[in-house]
């Protein structure tokens, strides 16, 4: 779990910062492991989180997750929410698939 303190929080806005982050890094992780499929960072916000919470930080929660090895960014990519194309990820279980 990776929280990024740019704002310099402290003490208990700190401690549920990081516990928000880290429940966020679990869901997403769960979901990838459960469903095995490919899935765009706006797949993600829309399935997991219902639109729900920031989708900057559902894109932290997929980089911090390729960077532990447990996700991995494919070459195809989708329109995203704000028409832009944002690269598939899969469980990096599931490289074989993908690659």
């Amino acid at each position: 779990m990776t929280f990024y303190n740019t704002n310099k929080e402290a003490g208990a806005t700190l401690r549920s910062s990081r516990r928000k982050a880290a429940k966020q890094e679990n869901l997403v992780r769960d979901w990838f492991q459960a469903n095995q499929i490919a899935a765009t960072p706006s797949d993600v916000w829309r399935r997991v989180f219902d639109c729900k919470v920031p989708l900057t930080s559902v894109r932290r929660c997929m980089s911090d997750l390729t960077k532990q090895e447990v996700l991995r960014k494919t070459d195809l990519t989708a329109k995203g929410v704000y028409g832009k194309p944002e690269h598939f990820w899969v469980y990096a279980e599931q490289q074989d698939l993908f690659a």
